[in-house]
């Protein structure tokens, strides 16, 4: 009697064993390290996408946009005013608009004198050409400069010189009149918008900060 006991016992506490515990089956460690693997891999996606890349993305992106809207020219400006750390953009393009409205006026004036103090030897000379085949015709010119802006479109340096372009934009009233005392060419005297570019140029080591105009040309609207 004491061993039919004795062996029920036994049986009830290896069933109360099995169903708590369960049977292994040789898988039980791959299920654990697929569940691990599984969060891990949650946790680095949703860190690489959430915290990290689009950090980076935006930082790339204003960096980017920073650059974008700096002149091409900074680097030369920046060397500009390391050699001359007087030399302000403002301060260049109110003497530039001013040499403007002096070379226009002494070209409609035939001031040659006046020319040759502002301009490169290949500018003057094509001015005095453009005087000298309007004096042949017997006509004269008339400006009126009403309104000029500027704008600095690029800057180079040379080993000897500051090389500097520049979009003027300016209203003028321009009437030329022949041998006859007549305009041909603005009879309403009308003002008209008008887009140059010139160049001036300056050598690096001149105190006086005298620019020379060594290039024009027109620039369509």
């Amino acid at each position: 009697m004491e061993i039919i006991l004795l062996a029920l016992l036994s049986t009830f506490v290896f069933y109360r064993l099995w169903s708590v515990l369960g049977t292994r089956t040789g898988n039980e460690k791959t299920r654990d390290l697929n569940i691990q693997i599984k969060k891990t891999d949650t946790v680095n996606v949703e860190t690489d996408n959430v915290i990290v890349l689009p950090q980076r993305k935006m930082r790339m992106a204003d960096r980017s946009d920073e650059e974008n809207s700096l002149p091409q020219y900074m680097e030369s400006l920046i060397a500009l005013k390391q050699h001359d750390p007087s030399f302000l953009e403002s301060n260049f393009l109110r003497g530039a608009c001013r040499a403007f409205e002096h070379i226009v006026n002494a070209y409609a004036d035939a001031n040659q004198s006046k020319l040759k103090k502002l301009l490169s030897s290949d500018v003057y000379d094509k001015f005095v050409h453009a005087i000298e085949t309007r004096q042949k015709r017997e006509e004269t010119l008339t400006v009126d400069i009403q309104s000029v802006d500027a704008h600095i479109s690029d800057i180079k340096l040379t080993e000897t010189s500051a090389i500097i372009t520049v979009l003027f934009e300016s209203e003028q009233m321009l009437v030329t009149i022949n041998a006859d005392g007549q305009s041909f060419d603005n009879p309403a005297r009308l003002t008209t918008n008008v887009n140059d570019v010139w160049t001036f140029e300056r050598p690096l080591d001149d105190t006086s900060n005298m620019w020379i105009l060594i290039k024009t040309e027109s620039k369509q609207a």
